[in-house]
């Protein structure tokens, strides 16, 4: 149990950074070194889907990782709901960029998820609910420096076109025109932008997956940060799952630490297995 955050300077020698930092902060450096890491981690090894934490601050934590999943009858949102009410919130958190809430439970569960259910019983409660991500630019910038802007943007425009087929149901028609008005309409934040068009689309794919195979084929094992593209057939696609797993698990490990530490209550919904990632320094900060 931590009894004191003053900020008296403590030296991180034994962390081998060589730097010295104001405690609260050494604190913080020392529970995120605690965040475990897809390439150490078996998948369905002793998963927690789960965590509820209370702190010395008076704030408290409840972390539920979910499926996602857009149908208004799936049991977890049943289940987010029921600890929703039993929590006792005094903000929220989401996982994702979106914003949107429907004109009713069902609806908003159709057109944005469970993210969007948070979303929607903060405003029925009149509570603030952010998103737990990074900014984009950031994410983005940390992943073109180490795979290059081609590959990020594949990986990007890849994993949306698998979202849209096997979430939405969209058919290849469909794709096509939902992943050209993506295309149209924005740049990736800190990327170049050296994918436009669907042409454009193809020549870069074509580069790494060898015809006849298709863009609009993606598999979703692609983008499973447990795996490596090697085995999947993702050739990079894997490896830039991880980097970007773990970046927004930093990022979303900080937000709710220094949120808890200022004494809210905060009810947070995640995709699934961003909770053992993250919970055993979300228990060092913590508890």
């Amino acid at each position: 149990m931590r009894t004191s955050w003053k900020l008296t300077v403590v030296t991180l020698a034994s962390l081998g950074l060589g730097v010295s930092l104001p405690a609260e902060e050494a604190d913080f450096a020392y529970c995120e070194s605690k965040l475990r890491t897809y390439s150490e981690w078996e998948l369905g090894r002793g998963r927690q889907f789960m965590l509820e934490l209370e702190s010395s601050s008076g704030g408290a934590l409840y972390l539920y990782g979910a499926e996602h999943s857009y149908s208004p009858a799936e049991f977890q949102n049943s289940y987010i709901e029921e600890a929703f009410g039993r929590f006792g919130p005094t903000r929220l958190y989401f996982e994702g960029h979106e914003t949107g809430v429907g004109p009713s439970r069902e609806q908003t569960i159709e057109d944005h998820g469970e993210p969007g259910l948070v979303r929607f019983l903060a405003s029925a409660e009149g509570l603030p609910a952010s998103t737990l991500e990074p900014e984009p630019y950031d994410e983005v910038s940390y992943l073109v420096e180490r795979f290059g802007a081609e590959k990020v943007e594949l990986f990007f425009v890849l994993r949306e076109t698998v979202r849209l087929r096997e979430r939405r149901g969209l058919s290849q028609e469909e794709l096509h025109q939902a992943i050209a008005r993506l295309q149209q309409s924005s740049t990736l934040p800190g990327s170049p932008g050296l994918i436009r068009s669907i042409d454009e689309l193809e020549e870069s794919f074509w580069k790494y997956w060898n015809y006849p195979h298709l863009w609009s084929g993606a598999r979703p094992e692609w983008f499973n940060p447990y795996y490596e593209s090697a085995r999947t057939g993702g050739v990079f696609t894997n490896e830039i799952a991880r980097a970007s797993s773990e970046f927004r698990n930093r990022h979303m490990y900080r937000v709710l630490t220094e949120a808890v530490r200022d004494g809210h209550r905060v009810f947070a919904v995640v995709g699934r297995d961003h909770v053992p990632m993250q919970a055993p320094a979300l228990r060092c900060a913590l508890e």
